[in-house]
C-alpha cells in the first residue's frame, strides 16, 4: 500500500489516494499517479516538478496603507 497523489494536466495534485495497484488506479482514475513519500510529501494544490512536489507560490497581496490618526484636543 501506499500514498498517491492524483495529478491534473497541469501536473497539480488534485486529490490524495491509498492503494496497492497503482496501475490499476490510474487506469480506474484516467489520472498520473506518483507516490507521496516521507522525503517527498504530496499536498493538493502542490505541483509535481518531474522530481519532487511543490507547493504553488502565493501571489502577493496589496494592502491598503493604514493611517493612524492622533486625536486632536
Amino acid at each position: 500500500m501506499g500514498n498517491f497523489a492524483v495529478l491534473d494536466n497541469n501536473n497539480q495534485v488534485v486529490n490524495i489516494i491509498v492503494t496497492d495497484n497503482k496501475e490499476q488506479s490510474e487506469q480506474d482514475l484516467n489520472a498520473v499517479l506518483v507516490e507521496s513519500t516521507e522525503e517527498n510529501v504530496a499536498a493538493i494544490g502542490f505541483i509535481w516538478n518531474g522530481s519532487s512536489f511543490m507547493p504553488v507560490p502565493i501571489p502577493p497581496i496589496d494592502l491598503p496603507e493604514i493611517v493612524e490618526e492622533t486625536p486632536t484636543e
